[in-house]
């Protein structure tokens, strides 16, 4: 229970805070505009400035407001002396500091020396310095801002990428000794390992579901088929398929289709590799979406880690309302746009528990998609949860894009009181 709560602040700092999921572009820009207003003569009220600049162009506020803080009470001094130096330079074509504003200068650097800093006498006396060479120190120190900023940004934006690289290195590396470790498990042990419960413990006899999280941020690919049946699904591949092309392998499966409960990046990383090994299996995705497949932009990857990662376009154009069969189970597809406009559900009321599969739509413990992203909408997103709500039972089993799997009744209990 502590772990778990543990991870729940963990998760909320790190996604809802920091917003550390956020894409390279955005926390370089943050960063970037960030240390142009440390720049700023604008001491008190450069944390405001960080934060409505950022959210003006959509930058991110988390990476913005820490820069602030280069300029404090120990530097301004020093910042705004070479500011100010700088600023005569450029207005005069002379690098010069007359002596009575030297002396001043000089006395408050021996006043922050003195931690003189916290009282009121010295913020005053550094309004009267900064108004007295207000127009040299401006024109420096808009100047040192533009040049440090546009520094920033492109070594940021690198070191995200190559952050997210190597993430994406090791995760499928943590796959390939995986499969390794699954490969040496014995078949009847591995059966046993991988048969699905059911919230009671109750095993699910009509519907065999592996969960292979991969990939740079663990998302959750599912194998399925029905129980006696060598047909099998796909769904939101994103990672190396290794482990998948193992399982389908020892179990003699018949792959029909692959899935994808949206066009992000994330979930189809490893398309392209099943395709290969199993080029009758189709394609499936929402017609709002499939346009997303072959375009690094669109589907967010170009811009998230900074290379492209694309999929085969899709054999199939899956609809709301379409009716797909996987052996003896049928599926109903629900069309539930918002965190993508052609995001999708999966849901199956053949099976002994109900079981939907919902993407990014919803997260165990009132998680929801977010809709911070191009082509997210907020309203859209609570619009489809309230409609799944309405069309599933309580009991029904909720397998989302990451994490840990829940029911219909536990997040219509958390999220009840928003929707």
């Amino acid at each position: 229970m502590v772990r778990q709560s543990i991870r729940k602040i963990k998760k909320l700092f790190l996604h809802k805070i920091l917003h550390a999921d956020d894409t390279p572009h955005r926390i370089a820009l943050g960063a970037a505009l960030g240390m142009f207003i440390a720049m700023t003569p604008t001491f008190g009220i450069q944390m405001i400035l960080a934060f409505a600049l950022a959210a003006l162009l959509r930058a991110n506020k988390a990476a913005a407001i820490p820069m602030v803080w280069i300029t404090n009470p120990v530097t301004n001094i020093p910042i705004y002396l070479f500011g100010y130096s700088l600023g005569s330079f450029l207005l005069t074509g002379v690098w010069r500091i007359d002596v009575e504003t030297k002396k001043r200068i000089v006395e408050m650097i021996k006043q922050t020396m003195k931690q003189d800093i916290f009282y009121t006498s010295y913020w005053s006396n550094l309004g009267d310095l900064l108004m007295k060479i207000s127009v040299d120190l401006w024109a420096g120190c808009l100047a040192m801002g533009i040049v440090l900023a546009l520094v920033t940004y492109p070594i940021v934006y690198s070191l995200i990428v190559k952050y997210r690289k190597f993430r994406m290195i090791h995760a499928a590396r943590r796959e390939a000794r995986m499969a390794e470790f699954v490969k040496r498990i014995p078949e009847t042990e591995k059966k046993r390992r991988t048969m699905p419960l059911d919230k009671t413990g109750v095993k699910m006899i009509d519907l065999n579901i592996e969960t292979f999280p991969m990939g740079p941020i663990r998302t959750n690919c599912y194998l399925i088929r029905p129980e006696n049946s060598k047909s099998c699904w796909i769904i939101d591949p994103g990672g190396s398929p290794e482990p998948v092309i193992n399982s389908i392998n020892a179990h003699q499966l018949e792959p029909e289709m692959i899935i994808m409960t949206h066009g992000h990046w994330d979930h189809f990383i490893g398309v392209a590799d099943l395709k290969a090994q199993y080029p009758n299996a189709q394609i499936g995705i929402h017609d709002a979406d499939a346009d997303a497949l072959p375009d690094a932009e669109l589907n967010m990857s170009e811009s998230f880690l900074g290379m492209k990662i694309i999929s085969p376009p899709a054999d199939v154009i899956l609809q709301d309302g379409d009716h797909l069969q996987l052996g003896s189970v049928g599926f109903k597809v629900i069309h539930t746009p918002g965190h993508t406009p052609g995001g999708i559900c999966l849901y199956s009321p053949d099976t002994k528990t109900p079981v939907v599969f919902v993407g990014d739509l919803i997260f165990a413990d009132g998680g929801v998609g977010r809709t911070d992203l191009p082509k997210s909408s907020t309203a859209q997103l609570y619009t489809s949860i309230s409609k799944l709500f309405r069309m599933l039972p309580d009991e029904a089993l909720v397998y989302s894009g990451h994490g840990a799997s829940t029911t219909i009744g536990k997040e219509r209990s958390c999220l009840e009181g928003i929707l």
